[in-house]
């Protein structure tokens, strides 16, 4: 409806069992090679903290 044509999502390279998910359901490495992602988060004493992962993006068309 938007006029989107495709949609993405980052899958960690530690994961190989999401990576064949999304590859069945139609999800291809986008070829840009890994890169690392980082978000702050508090934990459950209330600590701040920095968590890090290594990730590849996967893209799927949206048109047949």
């Amino acid at each position: 409806e938007k006029g989107c044509t495709c949609i993405g999502l980052e899958v960690g390279i530690n994961n190989p069992e999401a990576k064949q998910l999304y590859e069945k359901l139609g999800y291809v490495d986008w070829g840009y090679g890994e890169f690392l992602i980082s978000w702050e988060y508090i934990d459950e004493n209330g600590n701040q903290g920095i968590g890090t992962e290594v990730v590849i993006y996967m893209k799927k068309s949206l048109i047949d």
